[in-house]
C-alpha cells in the first residue's frame, strides 16, 4: 500500500497525465468545455481523497505490526528474501492464526525458492508479485518440487484485506 500511496503522491505532485489525455485537455480547453485550472484542482482533490482514504484504511491494519513480517512475500527486494526474514512470518502465523507449518519442509522449499530467485533477471523484477509467484509455483510444479508450506504463507499474505491488487489496477 505504501507503493501505491507513493505512486499517487508522485502523480499528484507532477500533475501526471499521458500525452493523449493532455491533447484531449487542450482540445476541451480550446473549445471552452473546461477550465484547465479548475480541472487541475479537481484532479488534485481526487488524488488527495484517494491518498487519504488509503492511508486511513491501512492505518486500521497498523495495530498488528507483525504483519510487516510478511512484506517479503511481495518479492520487491531480493535482498530481503532470506531465512532470517522468513522466521518472524512463521512465528506470527503459528502463534496468532494456528497455521500448521512443518518448518523442516518449509526450510527445504525456501532453499529451492532462493535458488530459483538467483536465476531471475532484472526483467523478472518488473512483474507483479502475483505473476512472480505464479511463475515460481508453475516452475516448482513442472519440476515436481513440493511447495505446500511456502504456499500456505503466500496464500495467507495475499488473502489479507490490505492487498492493493484491485486498487492498483485502477491507478
Amino acid at each position: 500500500m505504501e507503493k501505491l500511496t507513493t505512486k499517487l503522491k508522485n502523480k499528484k505532485d507532477d500533475f501526471f497525465s499521458p500525452s493523449d489525455i493532455e491533447a484531449l485537455l487542450v482540445h476541451l480547453e480550446e473549445s471552452g468545455e473546461i477550465i484547465k485550472s479548475e480541472f487541475k484542482e479537481t484532479c488534485t482533490k481526487f488524488y488527495d481523497l484517494c491518498i487519504n482514504y488509503i492511508t486511513d484504511w491501512t492505518a486500521s491494519n497498523q495495530h498488528i505490526p507483525e504483519l510487516n513480517s510478511l512484506t517479503w512475500v511481495c518479492l520487491s527486494n531480493k535482498d530481503e528474501i532470506n531465512w532470517s526474514n522468513i522466521k518472524p512470518s512463521i512465528s506470527f502465523l503459528k502463534l496468532n492464526f494456528n497455521i500448521t507449518l512443518n518448518e523442516e519442509e518449509l526450510y527445504e522449499q525456501f532453499k529451492m525458492f532462493e535458488q530459483f530467485l538467483r536465476n531471475k533477471t532484472d526483467e523478472w523484477q518488473c512483474k507483479t508479485s502475483e505473476e512472480k509467484w505464479l511463475s515460481i509455483f508453475k516452475s516448482f510444479k513442472e519440476n515436481n518440487i513440493d511447495y505446500s508450506m511456502l504456499l500456505k504463507i503466500v496464500e495467507f499474505a495475499f488473502a489479507l484485506p490490505g492487498s492493493n491488487a484491485a486498487v492498483e489496477r485502477i491507478f
